[in-house]
């Protein structure tokens, strides 16, 4: 049944003439690389993203799984609660997004300046809307307030994510070059990968040898320290054997 729903997005895409690029900005993902494991089946979509897929498409979340019936009442009600409680934050000012943590439901909320103030679970958007609306006090700054100590938390894990993401994707992206080599070129690679290696520790190592005596005295005038290149640039010259 899912692998219905990422052939019907990649078919959907096509037909209406969407690159990876476009569907990622419609659907709240930072770039292409999203879409493409999506389409692939390589990451599940939580219901509220299969609706956001949906109205990217201009289709119905029915078309997209393959089912004649697609969700019941509380399911319904879930995806219109987290609807709304996205608007009242973005008609705030505030922007959302998604996270592309796989399999991880995370809305990131970022401030005008851009700057991440919170980040929660779709489920929790929902329940703070739904407490705050009983109340009557369902406004945007309330449901942008998150307890700092576990914001602190779930912005520490997504950034040890995303490094470790990136490390992945370089690591992945140089096998799948490597292996396509023939054996004379991959003797090249690892040559040139070693030289290229030696010669960043070598420049590592360079920084930290730098002698104090290298940088300019400041116990000097400006005349002093001309004097004393002059002397040294005269004394060079004796000391040249071809001079």
């Amino acid at each position: 049944m899912m692998l219905n729903l990422y052939m019907n997005i990649k078919r959907k895409r096509e037909e209406l003439g969407l690159s990876q690029d476009d569907l990622a900005q419609k659907t709240g993902y930072t770039n292409r690389s999203s879409i493409a494991k999506i389409e692939k089946g390589l990451v599940d979509l939580p219901q509220t993203k299969i609706k956001a897929f949906a109205e990217a498409l201009k289709t119905t979340p029915q078309e997209l799984m393959g089912w004649d019936i697609y969700e019941d009442e509380n399911v319904v009600r879930f995806d219109d609660e987290l609807e709304e409680a996205m608007n009242i934050l973005e008609k705030a000012g505030y922007f959302l997004s998604f996270s592309d943590a796989p399999n991880d439901d995370v809305i990131i909320i970022k401030n005008k300046s851009n700057e991440i103030i919170a980040c929660m679970h779709d489920y929790e958007l929902v329940n703070k809307y739904e407490s705050l609306a009983r109340k009557g006090v369902a406004d945007a700054k309330l449901l942008a307030e998150v307890d700092p100590e576990l914001f602190f938390k779930q912005k520490e894990a997504m950034m040890t994510f995303a490094k470790s993401w990136n490390i992945q994707y370089y690591e992945k992206e140089l096998l799948n070059t490597f292996s396509r080599l023939s054996n004379s070129n991959k003797k090249k690679v690892i040559n040139y990968s070693q030289n290229l290696l030696n010669i960043q520790e070598a420049e590592a190592e360079q920084e930290h040898l730098i002698p104090d005596a290298a940088q300019q005295r400041t116990d000097l005038s400006k005349k002093e320290l001309n004097d004393n290149a002059r002397n040294k640039h005269d004394d060079d010259i004796m000391d040249d054997p071809n001079f």
